[in-house]
């Protein structure tokens, strides 16, 4: 990965983010998720979700009311609902990460170990010395 200064989450493939994530482990990285979010209509999510709780009064009550909801959202989102998906998120992607690189170990092994067994080509002159009827001998030495 060359950059990685607001990098959208979808462009993180394979097991790109487990290796950011033990690098932030190392303390040799940062990972920060952005808190703002682009809405659809306007450029903050925030904005967008306080429209939904306005009514569209004028009187003074009805303003104080607006005001108030205004702040609610604005604690709900910033204080409890933005925690919980930057840890969520994070979860997910290292959980996926994880799940990629099982994928490729599981590849690999199922690589080595479809290779058909062995079959002895011996001449027929030679019948007595290696016969196979048994089963066939296995030298093997490990240093």
């Amino acid at each position: 990965m060359k950059y990685l200064k607001k990098k959208p989450v979808r462009d993180l493939t394979g097991d790109q983010f487990l290796k950011l994530a033990i690098t932030a482990e190392d303390k040799l990285l940062e990972i920060t998720i952005s808190e703002q979010i682009e809405g659809n209509t306007s450029s903050n999510y925030l904005e967008e979700l306080k429209q939904l709780y306005q009514k569209d009064e004028f009187a003074a009550t009805v303003q104080a009311w607006n005001e108030l909801r205004a702040e609610a959202v604005t604690l709900a989102l910033t204080k409890i609902v933005m925690p919980e998906l930057r840890r969520e998120l994070q979860a997910v992607l290292l959980q996926e990460a994880k799940e990629y690189v099982l994928k490729c170990c599981r590849r690999r092994l199922y690589d080595w170990l479809k290779v058909s067994p062995y079959e002895s080509r011996v001449s027929d002159d030679d019948d007595d010395e290696w016969d196979t009827t048994n089963g066939l001998r296995v030298l093997s030495i490990a240093y």
